[in-house]
């Protein structure tokens, strides 16, 4: 167990900056680590226990969505998904970094991914919309990227493809009509999905980072384009991945249902655009049928008088 353990991060290279090793780990006193764990672990209780007593799945249909539509791009955009990620992992096991599958980005890839074969049900709708507000990450990797430990080639266009199909298969998703959104005034979703994300963080990831010396998502030390870097950035990250979770989660429903609208009655229009030019087609082809048979007609009893005559 302990040789697979080794295996799975015996290629991180500790050496580059924010990538972990024994200088990462001591880079906050234990101390420290427990002051900040403890106080941001009972936030985090209180507010699953808080977002759980006023949870509502409440599947509503949404008028805006064509699911012929929404399942070719789901198909084409989830496959490319899984393909990427497919890509992803092997560059892992092929640097024995496999470890860095923890990291909040890689779950929600496979939350996405799980969400592609589940049938519609209260359970995946309620995962949905916690991943909805979990895309915070995907973005700021997007916006403050990390890319120094990527050396192969490749690597770094993964990074940027991966992040982006993250944030744009929800959108296939939402448009299959398969899933919906909460309303724009219910935060109970984003309180779970900020409680989620504390637990997960302070639970999951520093355990496994103390005991490999790798830095997880940063929980050990910050990362090189962290711009609240110093010995109270995990304080600072929890402040403002609370704040992002908030707004961009509200923020990035009101975009995909704008999408939404523009997608489908783009659809609509295209298809009544096709429709009428197929009625105008058939119309234009039965005149000429008939015209062809009338024609027909006239030469018959010009060759019957003809005959007559002679």
């Amino acid at each position: 167990m302990r040789s697979f353990l080794e295996w799975t991060h015996s290629g991180v290279n500790f050496s580059l900056d924010g990538a972990g090793g024994p200088g990462c780990v001591t880079y906050l006193t234990w101390g420290q680590k427990a002051k900040e764990t403890i106080p941001c672990l009972c936030v985090a209780i209180m507010q699953l226990w808080l977002g759980l007593s006023s949870v509502q799945v409440r599947h509503k249909h949404n008028a805006n969505t064509d699911p012929r539509l929404g399942k070719t791009l789901l198909l084409l955009f989830g496959s490319a998904h899984i393909f990427v990620f497919g890509i992803e992992i092997g560059f892992k096991l092929s640097t024995g970094t496999l470890i860095w599958l923890f990291n909040p980005c890689h779950v929600i890839t496979i939350i996405q991914i799980t969400l592609l074969i589940l049938p519609k049900s209260s359970l995946s709708v309620g995962l949905f919309r916690s991943m909805i507000h979990l895309l915070n990450g995907p973005l700021l990797a997007l916006l403050l990227p990390v890319v120094n430990t990527r050396l192969l080639p490749g690597e770094v266009v993964i990074y940027y493809l991966q992040h982006v199909l993250i944030l744009t298969v929800p959108l296939c998703m939402l448009l299959t009509g398969k899933f919906t959104t909460e309303p724009l005034l219910d935060f109970s979703w984003v309180t779970i999905s900020q409680s989620l994300q504390s637990i997960y963080h302070f639970t999951v990831l520093q355990p496994i980072s103390s005991v490999t010396m790798v830095n997880l998502d940063s929980i050990l030390c910050p990362a090189i384009s962290d711009p609240f870097r110093g010995h109270h950035y995990r304080l600072w990250a929890v402040f403002h991945q609370m704040l992002q979770v908030t707004v961009q989660g509200k923020c990035l429903t009101c975009i995909y249902h704008l999408l939404l609208v523009l997608l489908v009655n783009s659809s609509r229009y295209s298809r009544h655009q096709y429709a009428k030019l197929e009625d105008a087609t058939t119309s234009a082809t039965n005149a000429s049928s008939k015209k062809t048979d009338n024609l027909t007609a006239a030469d018959y009893h010009n060759a019957l008088s003809d005959n007559k005559t002679n």
